[in-house]
């Protein structure tokens, strides 16, 4: 699928959002630091990771800039709200960002993280369907 209209592309990613959203309004807050296994990623880490690649690894190289991830670390967000904080506004800056880019740029060409040369189109269609986490991974609760 070819991506040609950015406004098209975002009335699609925000309802890809709105299905991450749906199992992000319905974690309790006493398992946000809920890992299945000792030494895996919690809740809040998904969370923040999921916020940080959108915002800093996708945004970034769709405008053609180098990926800035920060990990997804405590010192990020820590606690409940503090976690559906940051992973709300960084969304909201990573549709604001969006918002501001043409058509035309769809069809300029970004360099991946890996430094591969990808049309800005393809690489929004690529994170548009693959932004979300894996939803098995966020209800697997005790």
């Amino acid at each position: 699928m070819e991506i040609t209209s950015i406004t098209s592309f975002l009335y699609y990613y925000e309802r890809i959002r709105e299905r991450t959203n749906s199992l992000v309004n319905i974690i309790p807050p006493d398992k946000m630091d809920f890992a299945y296994m000792a030494g895996k990623f919690t809740i809040a880490d998904m969370l923040r990771h999921i916020a940080g690649i959108e915002r800093y690894m996708f945004v970034e190289t769709v405008c053609g800039r180098k990926s800035a991830y920060p990990g997804c670390g405590k010192d990020l967000a820590d606690g409940y709200e503090n976690v559906l904080y940051y992973f709300n506004r960084l969304h909201k800056n990573s549709v604001e960002i969006l918002s501001r880019m043409t058509d035309e740029d769809l069809q300029k060409k970004c360099l991946t993280p890996g430094n591969t040369p990808i049309a800005v189109w393809k690489m929004v269609a690529r994170n548009g369907r693959a932004r979300n986490p894996p939803q098995g991974t966020i209800v697997y609760l005790p």
